[in-house]
């Protein structure tokens, strides 16, 4: 369960409690989005794991910098904040991997279930005007 608690107003500087995690608006606003609670989980918890995937594990330093990783790629791509990143993946690491590193691009993700057939992805990706299409062999 999530729980959120606001220790006083965002003008006076006072955190905002998610989870345990801090979060401060410090004057101004802070554009922040789910990627920024990765980055704080591996500030605080740097060798626990943050994702378990069948035989495979992941602590939160080595998930964000794959993260870090996978951005740098994106951008290289020519992804922005404007674009939209198809993730057209089974239920594998790379999956929320991807997701991360569009979210810190401040791009979208659009979700794409790898049980779709042909027909409904291919509609999907040009409804959603995709930049990039994320997939793999499988």
């Amino acid at each position: 369960m999530l729980e959120a608690k606001n220790t006083g107003s965002k003008e006076k500087g006072n955190p905002l409690i998610l989870r345990g995690l801090n979060v401060s608006f410090s004057g101004r606003e802070r554009e922040m989005n789910i990627s920024n609670i990765l980055v704080q989980g591996a500030m605080c918890f740097p060798k626990k794991k943050a994702l378990i995937c069948a035989n495979q594990s992941y602590t939160y330093d080595e998930f964000n910098t794959i993260v870090d990783h996978i951005t740098l790629y994106l951008r290289n791509l020519g992804v922005t904040r404007e674009h939209r990143v198809s993730l057209y993946l089974p239920n594998i690491p790379e999956w929320p991997m991807f997701y991360y590193g569009t979210a810190r691009l401040g791009a979208a993700s659009v979700c794409i279930a790898s049980a779709y057939k042909r027909q409904e992805v291919t509609r999907l990706i040009n409804d959603s005007l995709s930049s990039v299409v994320v997939t793999c062999e499988e």
